[in-house]
């Protein structure tokens, strides 16, 4: 379209825009002197009329901004060049000055210099009239639709902020973080009352050790043959022998495994009587029923483990050790983690690494950029706990003790 063109049906879209939007200031005005349900017809038809043309308006404003900036440019290229000429000119006035030229040799000399920068003057007057038509009406679109609260599509428009969303903390709290890794409930010893027996109880650990794959769990105490029968004999309380009285706790296995406990005045005697070189040393033959599993060995060179759990608290949740130095994330099959369904994760779009003790998260410089706990990274070092967004797709990352 050309220029003449564009600004014509720019203006005849702007009129029929500010038109509208007198209507409905008019139509305000009126209030009092008509009921304010006509009131808002009126004003819901003239605000739906200037809302069309604006939609008529907005792909026009690139263009005229266009042109502007057009002829912004040839302005500047001449003025330089006007500048050049006068700096010139300038010489062949101080070298007649000085006698270097004569009258006529400087009339000569001077006479294009001369009709260049008349010449240059002339164009430029012609420019910035033109240019101040075009930004004339982009401004008076800008000023009518600003005051309706309509978007401009001026390029230096500010879109409007999103909601901001709680700002994560600068300073990583490790504590949480490692909580969220490892939710564990030390109970304390319990007491049963009524046979004033003390029964100690192991702390619960939530056990994610099975998603490694690391040895059988060291350590364990073995729980006894479901069918052995364990038998105590207390002397009665009120008898007087109370102090030489023998507490005799026997296992009906072969003999093996008794534990004599004997009390005099003279000595207190442990006596440990079988159950092998694995025996547990500490046990002194009470039997609570199966025991639980004893948390897994610590990784080869004593180094943390840690998870990256895909779409944590959906029916999509999955689990993912990183067992090796680097773990890489994109769209690309040969990634370790293949994105699929996702438009705005990149090929390559990021890694997780480990550094020393330590884990990492780089992004692979992509489309989309990578976020932890909502904001944009390039390198950021991961604690345990961070929710990361990789294009659409949500991970929660743990460190594991």
């Amino acid at each position: 379209m050309e220029k003449a063109e564009l600004l014509k049906v720019f203006n005849q879209h702007l009129d029929n825009y500010a038109s509208f939007r007198s209507f409905i200031d008019k139509a305000v005005a009126q209030q009092g002197k008509f009921s304010q349900a006509t009131i808002d017809r009126v004003v819901e038809k003239n605000e739906a009329r200037s809302q069309e043309e604006g939609e008529l308006i907005r792909p026009l404003v690139p263009e005229l901004e266009e042109v502007a900036l057009e002829l912004r440019v040839e302005i500047d290229t001449i003025t330089e060049r006007t500048r050049s000429a006068s700096v010139e000119m300038e010489e062949l006035e101080l070298r007649k000055i000085i006698g270097e030229l004569t009258d006529e040799d400087f009339d000569q000399e001077s006479a294009r210099f001369k009709d260049d920068l008349a010449a240059a003057d002339q164009r430029i007057s012609v420019l910035n009239a033109d240019l101040s038509v075009f930004t004339d009406a982009l401004d008076r679109w800008e000023t009518l639709a600003v005051a309706a609260g309509h978007p401009t599509g001026r390029s230096d428009e500010t879109p409007e902020e999103p909601e901001a969303a709680q700002a994560p903390s600068s300073e990583p709290d490790l504590s949480q973080a490692f909580d969220d890794a490892e939710q564990s409930v030390d109970a304390g010893p319990g007491v049963d009352e009524s046979d004033d027996i003390r029964i100690s109880t192991a702390g619960m650990r939530e056990d994610l050790s099975g998603v490694f794959s690391s040895p059988e769990p060291v350590g364990q105490i073995p729980a006894g043959d479901e069918d052995e029968e364990i038998s105590i004999e207390v002397p009665d309380a009120s008898s007087s022998d109370m102090g030489d009285g023998e507490i005799e706790i026997g296992f009906d296995g072969g003999g093996e495994g008794d534990i004599d406990l004997i009390n005099d005045d003279s000595e207190e005697q442990l006596d440990f009587t079988g159950g092998g070189e694995d025996a547990a040393q500490d046990d002194l033959g009470f039997d609570d029923g199966p025991k639980e599993p004893a948390p897994a060995a610590p990784a080869a060179g004593g180094q943390r483990r840690a998870l990256l759990i895909y779409q944590e608290g959906t029916a999509e949740e999955s689990m993912h050790p990183l067992t090796n130095e680097e773990f890489t994330i994109g769209r690309g099959r040969d990634n370790d983690f293949q994105i699929k369904n996702d438009s705005k994760v990149s090929r390559y779009h990021c890694k997780i690494f480990r550094r020393g003790d330590n884990f990492y998260i780089e992004d692979n410089k992509s489309s989309n950029g990578s976020l932890v706990n909502g904001e944009l990274i390039t390198e950021r070092r991961l604690f345990g706990g961070e929710e990361v967004i990789i294009g659409e797709t949500f991970f929660r990352f743990r460190i594991m003790e």
